[in-house]
């Protein structure tokens, strides 16, 4: 048997030859295989590990040496400052998408009090990150007593609403005040025509969504990392904005005055998409902005309809 700080160095020299952060790898693998905190782990540095467990170990470095991500390995992704599960069939949550969860609730903390019932819908939720982070800091900062925050949730994937419901009872015990619902469909049609009504019933104060914007050219390029997340995840078509324009083509039907639409978008659609909406404002009324992530590339539309 070999310790815990012995089998961490061994691990350190071969998760550098394919990881950039091969330290914090280490960790999370040690972790894992031990069932403790990184706290726990320092304290264990000299303890000896049973050779099942080494071997466990190695076993999985093996599959990460292979070009898997560490994520899928371990089987969940830390964002928002909360432990999401993730799978083969779910995108792993970025941290740049953190940013779109706090324009979300910068949105919701501009409702008035006397707005007591706020209905959210989430097109594409994968592991359900964006609306359970919403929900989650709507409820830790008690924004949701006494009022009513519906949460309505799709993805084309069934997979995925699986671990997306399986975070949502991790995270958030109590759902008496921000109910959800999670809909198989094809962004705004479900596969199942009785939850017809269930997501055409009303019109939305917001709507949030980090859909596929990956140009098809492009998938092939990408690290081989990213490479092992669901292509349906990635895929925006031919020029990275397919989902994006029916995602705003078809999205008026579900808003309604002073209704908001925040969405991740690709840097290189906002020349596109900017046509796309001087085209809708002709019919509607709403104003729109691009805004940048932290490195300053443009990562996100914001729109609000005013009439």
């Amino acid at each position: 048997m070999t310790t815990v700080d012995k089998l961490e160095e061994s691990l350190y020299l071969k998760l550098r030859e394919v990881s950039e952060s091969p330290d914090l790898e280490v960790k999370l693998l040690l972790c894992y295989v031990l069932n403790c905190t990184k706290e726990e782990l320092v304290l264990l540095s000299s303890k000896e590990i049973p050779t099942a467990v080494e071997n466990k170990a190695l076993e999985l470095v093996k599959k990460r040496l292979l070009g898997y991500p560490i994520d899928y390995i371990i089987g969940y992704r830390y964002f928002y400052n909360d432990k999401f599960y993730v799978s083969p069939d779910t995108l792993i949550p970025r941290p740049e998408t953190e940013l779109l969860v706090d324009l979300a609730l910068t949105e919701i903390n501009s409702y008035p009090p006397s707005k007591k019932n706020i209905s959210i819908l989430e097109i594409g939720t994968g592991t359900g990150c964006i609306s359970i982070s919403i929900a989650s800091q709507l409820v830790s900062k008690h924004y949701s007593e006494n009022r009513e925050i519906t949460f309505i949730a799709t993805d084309i994937s069934e997979n995925a609403l699986h671990i997306a419901k399986k975070n949502l009872n991790h995270l958030i015990n109590d759902q008496s005040n921000t109910p959800f619902n999670f809909i198989h469909a094809d962004i705004y049609t479900p596969f199942n025509k009785e939850e017809n009504g269930l997501l055409s019933k009303q019109r939305y104060d917001l709507i949030v969504s980090n859909p596929p914007y990956i140009p098809s050219s492009r998938l092939k390029d990408l690290p081989s990392l990213v490479q092992h997340e669901p292509e349906i995840a990635l895929d925006g078509g031919k020029d990275g904005n397919s989902l994006i324009k029916r995602i705003v083509e078809e999205v008026w039907p579900y808003t309604k005055n002073n209704s908001a639409f925040i969405l991740e978008i690709y840097e290189e659609s906002e020349n596109s998409l900017r046509e796309l909406l001087n085209e809708y404002s002709k019919n509607y009324n709403f104003h729109y902005k691009f805004l940048p992530d932290l490195t300053g590339r443009i990562r996100f539309l914001t729109l609000h309809r005013t009439k």
